[in-house]
């Protein structure tokens, strides 16, 4: 049965079918004032209090929508917008800021993961499931604790992406030798494929970036790369 949706705040408070008049009725009286209530629609009167009564939440619908023309937000949220006080922001000279070298990472990170990402879609995963398919697949019967520790994500977020590649079958989960309480993670043949596939395109990237330098300048780079890492990083996070 076909819904007539109306802005409940200013037509009706519940959403009314067409499928009854007393249906109907019961939506018109219950926003009706007590003028109104003195009419009880039936038949072709009932069309016509409709109207009359529609028509008047109508006009006040578009006179508050002609207030918030040319706003973004109504009203009220740049009230409470404009009462939020911006937090001070240090002073920076922009001068000794390395921008070229921000955007070579940010554009290089962008077009590096853009590569697994096309495999990713098909199987409708995301980075994460790459990530945790490529550590499990370099640390064969490594922990969760252990992986957690390398992505710096959530439990949460973890066992989620965690369930869907052990469902799919990329993944094997047993538990510890020594203590049965462990959780060791392990990737079946169809996992390690997959860790394979997603590393490809990445490595050829690499080799590519690299071509043409000496052994000397090869090392520069990862040295870089380590550098660039965090010594000691404690901050969990939702993953993507």
């Amino acid at each position: 049965m076909k819904s007539a949706e109306f802005p409940r705040s200013f037509l009706f408070p519940v959403k009314v079918t067409q499928d009854s008049s007393c249906t109907r009725t019961r939506a018109i009286l219950s926003t009706a004032t007590e003028n109104d209530r003195g009419i009880l629609p039936s038949g072709r009167i009932f069309g016509y209090v409709y109207r009359i009564l529609a028509h008047r939440r109508l006009s006040a619908y578009d006179q508050t929508a002609a207030e918030y023309e040319g706003t973004a937000v109504p009203p009220q949220s740049l009230k409470t917008a404009a009462a939020r006080q911006t937090p001070a922001l240090p002073k920076v000279d922009d001068g000794k800021i390395d921008f070229d070298t921000i955007e070579a990472l940010f554009f290089a990170y962008r077009d590096f993961v853009s590569d697994p990402d096309v495999i990713l879609s098909k199987l409708e995963y995301g980075r994460a499931h790459h990530r945790v398919v490529y550590f499990v697949s370099r640390q064969p019967g490594m922990t969760v604790a252990d992986l957690l520790d390398t992505l710096q994500i959530t439990k949460q977020s973890l066992a989620r992406v965690l369930k869907q590649l052990i469902d799919d079958g990329y993944i094997r989960q047993m538990a510890g030798p020594e203590d049965r309480r462990q959780r060791r993670l392990y990737p079946t043949l169809t996992g390690r494929e997959l860790a394979l596939a997603l590393s490809e395109p990445q490595s050829r990237r690499i080799d590519r970036a690299l071509e043409g330098l000496g052994p000397d300048a090869r090392a520069c780079v990862r040295k870089f790369l380590a550098q660039m890492r965090s010594p000691t990083t404690t901050t969990t996070v939702e993953d993507e």
